[in-house]
């Protein structure tokens, strides 16, 4: 079984500065378009504590087998006074640092 600290997440250097969303048990809550390898865009959704570099996936919307899977994963973030920058993930060696840390 794969533990809560096996939830996928994305790290920023900085604390990203992202508009919009909604506020639900402490965390701001993100409905963001993403698609895998340039493919089809989807709807994802992710959180962020206050603060935070981290912004993590509701569960459901990103699965760690995907990572392995995939290339790459664009995220599309409503950046403050930005609007929508896009973000791309290149997703080479996931399958090794999620085993490294016992998540697969």
């Amino acid at each position: 079984m794969v533990g809560s600290r096996c939830r996928p997440f994305v790290r920023f250097t900085e604390t990203p500065n992202l508009s919009g969303g909604r506020i639900a048990r402490g965390h701001r809550i993100h409905r963001l378009p993403a698609r895998w390898n340039d493919g089809e865009t989807f709807t994802v959704e992710l959180r962020q504590r206050p603060g935070s570099k981290d912004l993590s996936f509701s569960s459901g919307h990103i699965y760690l087998h995907e990572l392995v899977e995939n290339q790459t994963l664009g995220l599309a973030l409503d950046w403050y006074r930005e609007d929508y920058v896009a973000w791309r993930f290149d997703l080479d060696g996931a399958g090794d640092a999620l085993s490294d840390v016992g998540c697969r």
